[in-house]
């Protein structure tokens, strides 16, 4: 429902059921705001503000502030003066013109001048004079990733960037704050350089002056002493003049994982790179340092350089050529797609004799995002580098090609997330029946709805979820940080031409996630509703994560979440009432006429009924 509508109408509907419909919610608080009645940023939540400011509206133009009747609707929808004016007492005519303001006697106080616009980024909030509370950046998504992506480069603990400003997030910022002598409760200019400087630098990095407005006070930047923070990765350490006591490095998880597969690649056994620094680690890191005379309770520039060399390659003038497998192991099959449906594991060792089978796992790593170069059928350091990085983001053996193995470089899935087998549920009436139910509406709406807006089935017929991988959003979602290096996955506008279609959106999401996976997750659209990974909240789910796993459980699930978001959107009345103009007007946009979606929606409940 639209203010035009109620105003259209006879009818009132009380304050309860517009609060109950987010979408008019929203455009009630930007009325408001346009008549200068302060409910604060039009988030589509009736709070008390958003009451107090349409109690204040209806008693100066004599409306019950517990309804919302056609006349408030179409006073919201007049132009609001520039010099708003209080009715006359005397006045008794009821108000039904939908275009001439109830004006007359002049107001006092002035329209207030609009607020100040909050910064996506952190660049423009260094950029201004204007400090803002961390209570209003937190709901600023851009912002908040911003912050927390330069929190964890600065070696703060925020665990993983996705915009949604939790406790661990508050803890980083308060435990940098606290460094640098910074208010916790508020993200000032000083701060804002602070963060986007180098953490290795002396001191806060200061713009070029600003050019202040005559309303704005200039605030006093002083420089703040940077103390020296440990290294995240081993190219930092390298970079730096300074050696670090493994002690200060250890509880690093990034640096521990990078210095064991680092340890792994110079042939020493530090176990699984879990960034867990353990015992194996401290004596495979003890064995390096020794053999090259370093320290062995220090992490020198020199060592972290030598660390990340490439190690000799051993020439052998007579290699071995396996004409034969070991003979417990039946003959190499012809291509991946034998192994992943055979029962075997192959040792690497064999796989490299055959070149065709070699030049399947180089291509289907360079398809998951691995950069292996040319898929040439010779198994050097690259390929195998890249097989342990595909290995260990699965938990596999590293050392062989299993079916597991093999079916996952055809067919990638999210790496903790596995597929349903032999196959996920169909849909039941049972499900249709629990989701009539969650909406208090007929089982044929429910079925009305899935025959003509739902992809038909929620799954390929590999296992994994139907999904399409939008590139704008990872885009958007990762302040286009991989645009230049990743133009398939990740794009600051919609092109049409990056779509793959069918299960091929898979090899693009797999990449995306090993980049940034909750952005990468938030960007595919999931199961029979195809509803965006962004909008899991709406869809009744706490975290992206929890939502992307129970799209992989069944067709149930997925029709659950779907009309979750029908029903936080306000849609679910229309099918109450099987409204089915307003419902398709809703869900598909003004162009729902073109494709006749309401006249679909008639006829499916017709059949179903």
């Amino acid at each position: 429902m639209t203010l035009i509508n109620i105003g259209l109408n006879s009818a009132s509907w009380t304050i309860e059921d517009v609060s109950d419909d987010v979408a008019l919610t929203l455009e009630v608080q930007r009325r408001l705001n346009a008549w200068g009645y302060n409910v604060g940023t039009p988030d589509g939540d009736w709070g008390p503000k958003s009451q107090g400011a349409y109690s204040a509206f209806a008693k100066m133009y004599k409306f019950d502030d517990r309804k919302l009747s056609p006349a408030a609707a179409r006073q919201l929808l007049t132009n609001a003066p520039s010099e708003i004016k209080t009715p006359d007492p005397k006045a008794t005519t009821p108000i039904t013109s939908p275009v001439v303001p109830i004006v007359t006697v002049p107001i006092v106080t002035p329209t207030p001048a609009p607020k100040p616009v909050m910064p996506k980024m952190l660049r423009d909030v260094g950029a201004q004079l204007i400090t803002w509370p961390i209570a209003n950046v937190i709901e600023n998504v851009p912002l908040a990733l911003d912050i927390q992506r330069r929190l964890k480069i600065w070696n703060y603990n925020v665990g993983t960037p996705d915009g949604d400003w939790g406790p661990t997030s508050q803890r980083a910022y308060s435990a940098f704050a606290k460094d640098y002598s910074l208010k916790d409760t508020e993200l000032s200019p000083v701060a804002a350089r602070q963060l986007l400087s180098n953490p290795t630098a002396p001191k806060v990095i200061d713009p070029t002056p600003i050019v202040v407005k005559p309303d704005v006070k200039p605030v006093e930047i002083k420089p703040v002493e940077v103390k020296p923070i440990a290294p995240t990765t081993l190219k930092a350490l390298a970079d730096q003049t300074i050696s670090w006591p493994i002690v200060s490095l250890k509880s690093n998880a990034t640096f521990t994982k990078e210095l064991q597969q680092r340890l792994t690649v110079w042939g020493q056994a530090p176990g699984v790179a879990d960034g867990d620094w353990g015992t194996k680690t401290n004596a495979a890191y003890s064995a390096f340092a020794k053999a090259f005379q370093f320290e062995t309770d220090k992490i020198s520039r020199d060592a972290a350089t030598k660390l990340l060399e490439a190690p000799p390659i051993v020439v052998i003038k007579d290699p071995v050529v396996i004409k034969d497998p070991v003979v417990s192991v039946p003959g190499l099959p012809a291509n991946l797609r034998l192994v992943s449906q055979g029962k075997n594991a192959f040792p690497i060792a064999q796989i490299i004799t055959n070149s065709n089978l070699t030049k399947e796992i180089q291509r289907s790593l360079s398809t998951l995002g691995y950069e292996i170069g040319t898929a040439d059928g010779k198994w050097g350091l690259l390929s195998q580098k890249f097989y342990d990085r595909f290995s260990l983001a699965y938990k596999l053996d590293n050392k062989t090609l299993s079916p597991r193995s093999a079916k996952l470089l055809l067919e990638p899935e999210i790496p903790g997330i596995p597929i349903v087998l032999p196959a996920p549920p169909k849909l039941a009436m049972a499900d249709y029946q629990a989701v009539a139910n969650s909406i208090r509406c007929e089982v044929a709406a429910v079925r009305a709805v899935v025959s003509v807006e739902a992809a038909g089935s929620g799954f390929y017929s590999d296992g994994r979820p139907k999904i399409l991988f939008e590139a704008h959003w990872f885009g958007d979602l990762t302040s286009d940080d991989y645009d230049d290096d990743y133009p398939s996955i990740s794009s600051p506008v919609w092109n049409r031409d990056l779509y793959i279609g069918g299960v091929g959106e898979w090899d693009r999401l797999y990449l995306a996630c090993t980049l940034d996976r909750a952005a990468a997750m938030k960007s595919a659209s999931w199961g029979l509703g195809q509803v965006m990974g962004f909008n899991h909240k709406a869809a009744g789910y706490g975290d992206v994560e929890a939502f992307v796993r129970d799209m992989h459980l069944s067709e149930g699930k997925q029709l659950m979440a779907m009309f979750n978001f029908i029903k936080t959107n306000g849609l679910d009345r229309a099918l109450i009432r099987k409204d089915w103009a307003t419902f398709a007007r809703g869900y598909n946009g003004e162009g729902y006429r073109e494709n006749a979606y309401d006249e679909k929606l008639a006829d499916a409940y017709d059949q179903w009924s």
